[in-house]
């Protein structure tokens, strides 16, 4: 996220440069704060959000290695899991 930016603005940003996708109806679903092996403090931002992109359209960048599409519960549910591990 780049000083003064907004999420919704940064979202887009990332998307379309790491994945060659547009997104629309961004909503922000889980902000939280977490600790990183007692070193850092990273805030975590999970949105929801809408692409009319396919899977066949989706370009993968070197930042990436894999995605997927997620209903709402999918999406939240993985997103539990993934707090959970970064606290450990």
């Amino acid at each position: 996220m780049e000083k003064g930016e907004t999420i919704e603005h940064c979202l887009k940003r990332e998307l379309k440069e790491e994945l060659g996708i547009t997104v629309d109806n961004i909503c922000l679903s889980i902000a939280k704060t977490v600790r990183v092996l007692n070193q850092v403090t990273v805030l975590i931002l999970i949105c929801n959000c809408e692409t009319h992109a396919t899977e066949l359209e989706i370009s993968i960048s070197y930042e990436n290695f894999d995605v997927g599409f997620f209903s709402n519960e999918e999406a939240l549910h993985h997103a539990g899991h993934l707090l959970e591990g970064l606290v450990k």
